[in-house]
């Protein structure tokens, strides 16, 4: 019972509270004064921001209350960390040996609890997630640049694409009502206020930095309760700045956006013209291919949040506090220790726990990501004229 309990609170302290620390990621976090954490892609850096929405929070959360209680695996790789953390046997750590252990596991350090504690991570978020996410990342890069330099080979149909997109955004934030705005309802006169403002910002040719977004204040964020409702909100800014950085240097599709503000209707008359005077052979094409980028850029950001979680589950909360450690006893015979490392961290490759909704969530993720990539390959092969796969 206690080692459930403990499990619990730290799967749900590694869910709110992702580790991103170290590691060379497509995507970074942006903090907020609340602690609330999004992400933006640093390679695709006009690409939207993105969060985990309060329902799959709640779902995720859910499934880690399930997973400390009903995944024995988990809990039992747990109870023997626990055993191995009290033990304390530690190996030198200057032989070529350890080194390459260490760089082919990404270990801070070989030890047996060290091992014994990336089993236990990987009961719940699978290490074939992991090497699935090193993949998405390459297949992510090549999507993105396809696209890119298609988009800049067709400057009438890109300048399309940047107003749809903001369109898209703005009115997916400002028609998004949650219960909390009957309360508060001037969070909706501040958003468009804020968006007015960027908008300024970029006519004057200056970029906005996205950590200023995170700093706009709205009402109900000083409530504990109200955290799902701001990260909310303060995400579809996020995303709707991302939209407006890429207007800068274009006043008229500034005076566009703008415009959608204040008259959504002769907005709507005026981009169809716009659309009219521009649009070529290929703009519906590349409209639809945008579409389907944005859709795998969010569900690739999924996966990094899972993959951060994990990190954090392992790097900072699975050491228990209440197990007594002995002093550090060195290994009396390193290189059979070290045959027992190695067997643990291969054990650690093997299939999660049968029982984990983590891991499945994990897993479906990839899936999820994986359909969206070969739904976009289909419109590349449509837009190429290229034979089918």
């Amino acid at each position: 019972m206690k080692n459930r309990r403990f499990l619990k609170s730290a799967l749900q302290k590694s869910l709110n509270a992702p580790d991103v620390s170290g590691e060379d990621r497509i995507f970074s976090a942006l903090i907020d004064d609340l602690g609330l954490f999004y992400q933006a892609a640093e390679y695709a850096a006009d690409a939207e921001p993105c969060f985990v929405h309060p329902r799959l929070l709640k779902k995720l959360q859910s499934a880690a209350c399930f997973d400390a209680s009903n995944a024995k695996t988990f809990a039992a790789e747990f109870a023997q960390y626990c055993h191995d953390f009290g033990e304390n046997i530690v190996m030198p750590d200057e032989t070529s040996a350890v080194k390459k252990i260490k760089k082919d596991y990404n270990l801070s350090c070989v030890n047996r609890q060290t091992a014994q504690r990336r089993i236990t991570a990987t009961r719940i978020f699978p290490s074939e997630y992991l090497t699935n996410l090193f993949a998405a990342d390459k297949i992510y890069a090549n999507i993105y640049q396809r696209l890119k330099e298609s988009l800049q080979k067709a400057p009438a149909t890109q300048e399309i694409v940047f107003m749809e997109e903001f369109r898209r955004t703005y009115n997916e934030s400002i028609r998004c009502l949650q219960p909390a705005d009957l309360l508060f309802i001037a969070n909706k006169r501040l958003f468009k206020k804020y968006t007015h403002k960027l908008l300024a910002q970029v006519f004057q040719n200056q970029p906005i930095d996205l950590n200023d977004v995170l700093s706009l204040p709205f009402r109900g964020q000083e409530l504990p309760f109200l955290r799902a409702y701001i990260n909310r909100y303060r995400a579809h800014l996020l995303q709707t700045a991302a939209c407006i950085n890429r207007l800068c240097g274009k006043p008229e599709l500034i005076g566009m956006a703008q415009l959608l503000l204040t008259d959504s209707k002769r907005f709507k008359r005026l981009f169809r013209d716009f659309y009219n005077c521009r649009a070529d052979a290929d703009t519906d094409d590349l409209l639809a291919l945008n579409r389907a980028f944005v859709q795998i850029h969010r569900r690739l950001a999924i996966m990094h949040y899972l993959s951060a979680s994990a990190n954090a589950l392992e790097n900072q909360n699975l050491r228990p506090q209440d197990v007594k450690q002995q002093p550090e006893l060195p290994a009396v015979s390193p290189q059979d220790e070290l045959k027992k490392i190695e067997i643990l961290l291969q054990k650690g490759q093997k299939d999660p726990d049968p029982k984990s909704k983590l891991a499945q969530i994990c897993l479906r993720a990839h899936r999820d990501f994986s359909a969206s990539v070969n739904h976009f390959e289909d419109l590349w092969i449509k837009f190429r004229g290229l034979s089918p796969r």
